[in-house]
């Protein structure tokens, strides 16, 4: 197995061979480059001088013909003593295990002649294959893995995309956490801590926005569905998974949602597993007329269930494996309880539905 390395260069020489007027006393300061505002500086050793600097900057790295990266930089400064290579102003292309392109552009790159890893600082803007496109600070290719890393001591926020311009959109979604893992190889991003995500869904009261919080993420394209989850370290009763939606609030031990589903055939959003649910009225419900005025609740309305799955096409929540709602003074129970968001209307599926409580005289 070869090493090859494609070089195309506009200019190359010697550091020193670039000053057009070389000063009176040589010193390794008058050939060191100036970093003003070099992300890379901390990581490159002090005492170094550049064996040489390039302007107008290609390379392509492969490993037995196939290809790694390609950059084009503007400047260039090869550490050989070292095995660096540090570029300036820099377009990246990434290939992933499957040899599709992540494009990447940045303030600064830093390569290993060796290893071939390659580091990207300042205003990392990625556009992956995977339908997302991402901003950080900092990030970095595995070239043995084709993995993109970047650590969770660094924030990343990103977004979903769609590379049909005649596919019609209903549904998006952008993120933030700390830290993110893509693995081209099973079209999955990780995303590692403090994970916020925002879905947006366009639905026939106009654009609805719903935020979920968890410890982790993770974005499956093969499934097309994105898993949050809480870390097992958590004590118990910080351990949720956070849903809200305008009037409404859930926890739950672990959400999904689902990508490009059809709304009108699936729930895009699930709480799974020791979900609470906290219905509060709307300001629109208090002010409403006297004949709306009793829909709004008085008191906020609760729910348990082991799965609860909303419907934002009709503004329904569907609540499955053994259900509780408690509404006013009544506890209502059943196989599978649908709560319509809109009214104080709650439908009860199965035989087994009871309430109990003092008397109401809306609709269960």
């Amino acid at each position: 197995m070869g090493l090859i390395i494609f070089l195309q260069i506009v200019a190359f020489s010697p550091k020193r061979l670039e000053q057009e007027t070389a000063p009176t006393e040589i010193t390794a300061d008058t050939l060191r480059p100036t970093y003003t505002d070099s992300f890379v500086e901390p990581t490159i050793p002090k005492d170094r001088v550049p064996e040489y600097t390039v302007e107008g900057f290609q390379t392509v790295s492969a490993q037995s013909g196939i290809k790694q990266w390609r950059i084009q930089a503007e400047h260039a400064y090869f550490y050989q003593t070292d095995g660096i290579v540090h570029a300036r102003e820099v377009k990246s292309d990434l290939y992933d295990a499957q040899a599709r392109i992540t494009k990447v552009t940045s303030k600064e790159a830093k390569y290993f002649m060796t290893s071939k890893d390659l580091e990207l600082f300042g205003d990392v803007r990625s556009r992956m294959p995977s339908g997302l496109e991402t901003l950080g600070p900092y990030m970095r290719y595995d070239a043995a893995t084709k993995d993109l890393h970047v650590p969770a001591a660094y924030p990343i926020e990103g977004n979903s995309f769609e590379e049909d311009p005649k596919k019609k959109v209903t549904e998006s979604f952008d993120f933030k956490s700390q830290g993110l893992h893509y693995i081209g190889r099973e079209d999955r991003a990780d995303l590692l801590s403090h994970v916020v995500v925002h879905v947006k869904k366009v639905t026939p009261k106009g654009m609805e926005i719903t935020t979920i919080e968890s410890d982790r993420a993770v974005i499956d394209r093969k499934k097309d569905r994105i898993f949050f989850t809480m870390l097992d370290s958590r004590p118990d009763d910080q351990r949720y998974v956070n849903i809200s939606q305008p009037g409404m609030t859930s926890q739950s031990r672990r959400a999904e949602f689902r990508i490009n589903a059809n709304p009108k055939k699936l729930r895009t959003i699930l709480a799974l597993d020791d979900v609470k649910i906290v219905e509060n009225p709307k300001e629109s419900e208090l002010t409403a007329s006297i004949a709306e005025r009793r829909r709004a609740r008085t008191e906020p309305r609760r729910a348990t269930a082991g799965v609860a799955e909303f419907d934002s096409m009709e503004n329904l929540i569907i609540l499955r494996d053994y259900p509780q709602v408690y509404q006013d003074h009544d506890t209502i129970t059943g196989d599978v309880i649908i709560v319509h968001r809109e009214s104080d209307i709650v439908e009860i599926d199965q035989s087994n539905a009871f309430s109990e409580g003092k008397p109401s005289d809306k609709s269960l």
